[in-house]
């Protein structure tokens, strides 16, 4: 609510300005709140990337698939101007899938979840890959040795690949002082 100052409500005119501006913002935030924007979990299709662009700056990426079997770790563990991908040797390029809803909600699950805080521990990715994959912690091994984590998942889980693929193209958010493998069993 916008409120004038005392001087100035003894111009009605003023007054029925404050009064008509306190109106339509009232009616706009009641209209918010039906529309429950924050709420992305409930949307689908457009909706969904609108919200998740709009409100938390999250797109919906287009992943290369076809990757070797682990991620090329922080910045310097690669080598300059490199293919890290496979790649189909006739057009150069690595074909590519747009994530479906279902998988792009999993991926903003990843960035805004925080009741597990950001202090990254080997427990901590157990929970993420965990809620990522919709699996029990104790199903997801995972061993760190020296600077590679090496995070084994079952090949039957149709959310494992994805999870793979997102991590190689470097959309989930870790840290880049480590060197990630993902092996499918």
């Amino acid at each position: 609510m916008i409120y004038a100052y005392t001087p100035h409500n003894i111009n009605r005119n003023f007054k029925a300005f404050i009064d008509a501006l306190n109106s339509t913002i009232t009616a706009i935030i009641d209209t918010i709140k039906t529309i429950n924007a924050c709420y992305l979990l409930d949307k689908t299709g457009d909706a969904l990337d609108f919200y998740a662009a709009g409100v938390y700056g999250i797109y919906r990426p287009t992943i290369a698939l076809g990757a070797i079997g682990e991620h090329g770790g922080g910045f310097g563990q690669r080598s300059f101007l490199t293919r890290f991908l496979s790649y189909d040797s006739g057009s150069g390029l690595a074909p590519t899938k747009t994530l479906n809803d279902d998988e792009f909600k999993r991926l903003i699950v990843w960035y805004l979840y925080s009741d597990d805080t950001k202090q990254f521990s080997i427990a901590w990715l157990k929970s993420r890959i965990a809620r990522f994959l919709g699996v029990e912690r104790k199903e997801i091994n995972i061993n760190l040795l020296n600077s590679t984590i090496r995070i084994v998942l079952k090949k039957d889980n149709p959310y494992s690949l994805i999870f793979k693929w997102l991590l190689i193209s470097d959309y989930l958010n870790l840290p880049y002082s480590y060197k990630y493998i993902v092996i499918l069993k």
